[in-house]
């Protein structure tokens, strides 16, 4: 009998309106993060659901939202069909924090397993009141499992709520939109060095990125975010704001650029992480923000890392990097390999959520409905 799956999303990742989005190439999975791939003989999945709201409800949702930091309502809209599953998967603390305020009021016995992925709560764990940071830590134990995509925030997760297992969840894109590229050549000899930056996380650091490759007569700069306008560029003649409408106009941005540059702030969380997994699986070659533990995903030897806001270490690499062809081949290649062993694909991502869900009811048989 199939392990019945409820993949708890934040309000507005309603998947068959995702779908939508993916069918018009404005998505790169069918279903948010590619949770769909775990389906199978195993494992039957269904989905949070966006239920209509007024203006009124809309704004009283997202003002609790704001106010205790997850959102109670759109967990309890979708209470039956939660509670009804043998395990809840959650992708951010927006969800599984009210999912454990819900479960308060159920007697443990009828309780569905959680698995509960934290992104960006030990970001900001140390800046909550400490009022906050005991009720968080109370509802982080009605857990059976919490998961985190990168080993700093592990760290962490174990020591604030240690009585909870903690497991590095490694993230993953589509290889449906993005399957692996042959890596090109990409000589810059007589012509300016393209650097690409994506990016509309919170801890992109523009200001860095900016410092280093503004008005430089070697480098054309192409920045595809919804975080900068035109006239924050104003007056830098090499330096182009895009917003990319599709999939297909990011992939071109890809093929156009001969580096890819992910410049970051201090984080956690391995901001940067589908950027990063996007240009290798595009065969462009990684120059990335040592921070947020990316080291985890990728090595020295795979990605070129800079110390943070190091402008001189990030300009001297781009330089680097862009005259020496075959390192730039050897490290896309190298990237590539680990991507595939690694298999860090949303595929691999919803895959890793079965086996750990398998290991969890192993341990727990009488779970299973």
């Amino acid at each position: 009998m199939p392990v019945n799956i409820f993949v708890h999303l934040t309000f507005g990742q309603d998947a068959a309106n995702h779908e939508k989005k993916y069918i018009e190439g404005r998505a790169p999975d069918k279903v948010p993060y590619g949770y769909h791939h775990a389906e199978g003989e195993k494992f039957r999945l269904s989905f949070s659901k966006d239920f209509p709201e007024g203006n009124l409800f809309g704004r009283i949702r997202r003002r609790l939202l704001l106010m205790i930091g997850f959102d109670l309502i759109h967990a309890w809209r979708n209470r039956t069909e939660m509670f009804s599953a043998d395990v809840i998967w959650t992708h951010t603390e927006c969800e599984h924090l009210a999912i454990s305020t819900l479960l308060i009021f159920m007697p443990k016995s009828r309780r569905p397993k959680l698995i509960a992925q934290s992104v960006w709560l030990f970001d900001k764990w140390h800046t909550l009141s400490p009022l906050k940071r005991s009720c968080y830590r109370s509802l982080l134990k009605h857990a059976d499992v919490l998961t985190v995509h990168s080993p700093e925030n592990l760290k962490i997760m174990r020591r604030e709520v240690p009585e909870v297992e903690g497991v590095l969840m490694l993230f993953g894109i589509s290889q449906d939109s993005f399957p692996i590229e042959t890596i090109k050549a990409r000589p810059t000899l007589n012509r300016q060095i393209r650097i690409l930056s994506l990016g509309n996380d919170m801890h992109r650091d523009w200001s860095t990125l900016l410092r280093a490759f503004a008005n430089k007569v070697d480098v054309e700069l192409r920045i595809a975010t919804r975080n900068l306008s035109l006239e924050n560029v104003a007056g830098l003649e090499n330096v182009n704001v895009l917003q990319p409408s599709s999939l297909q106009d990011i992939k071109e941005l890809y093929s156009w650029a001969d580096l890819v540059v992910v410049t970051l702030k201090h984080n956690l969380h391995a901001s940067g992480i589908t950027v990063v997994l996007e240009a290798v699986s595009c065969g462009v070659p990684v120059i990335c923000s040592d921070v947020g533990g990316l080291k985890a995903y990728f090595t020295n030897e795979q990605v070129c890392y800079v110390p943070v806001g190091d402008i001189d270490a990030l300009w001297k690499s781009a330089i680097k990097l862009a005259s020496d062809e075959k390192k730039c081949e050897e490290m896309a290649r190298l990237a590539q390999q680990r991507l595939l062993e690694a298999d860090l694909t949303s595929r691999g991502f919803a895959l890793r959520h079965c086996l750990l869900t398998e290991q969890l009811l192993m341990s727990d048989p009488s779970a299973i409905i």
